[in-house]
């Protein structure tokens, strides 16, 4: 089910009579989301409201000061620690891809040919305006 289709069905289900908190466990969301599906003046009023904190760079410190504080606890660590396991395979073939000499020298040539593609643009762009 699609983001639209579940803000249509909330809208659906609020209109009979369903409580946030009933419309939010179905979707595994929190009360505010549900509020916020079901009232697209609530949902931009938040929006503008996170946009206007976000703005002033006393908040935008404090909230990098959490960040920072969160990365150092257990929990993050352990989350990372689970996240490194569930994804390893994916996360080894990255970093693999990252200084496999194969894959370097195919990024070169792309680079090469892009280069030359680009440099041909320009000649011809210059001759177009040098023409005019």
């Amino acid at each position: 089910m699609t983001r639209e289709q579940k803000v249509e069905e909330a809208k659906r289900l609020r209109a009979t009579g369903l409580t946030y908190h009933a419309i939010g466990g179905t979707f595994g969301v929190t009360t505010t989301t549900a509020r916020r599906w079901c009232n697209p003046e609530l949902m931009e009023r938040d929006r503008e409201l996170t946009r206007q904190y976000f703005r002033n760079p006393i908040n935008k410190e404090r909230q990098r000061e959490r960040q920072r504080k969160y990365q150092q606890t257990a929990e993050c660590k352990e989350y990372q620690r689970q996240y490194f396991q569930a994804n390893k395979e994916r996360i080894y073939k990255y970093r693999a891809s990252r200084v496999d000499p194969e894959i370097i020298a195919r990024r070169e040539q792309r680079q090469k040919v892009w280069q030359r593609v680009y440099a041909e643009w320009m000649a011809s762009k210059q001759r177009e305006a040098r023409d005019a």
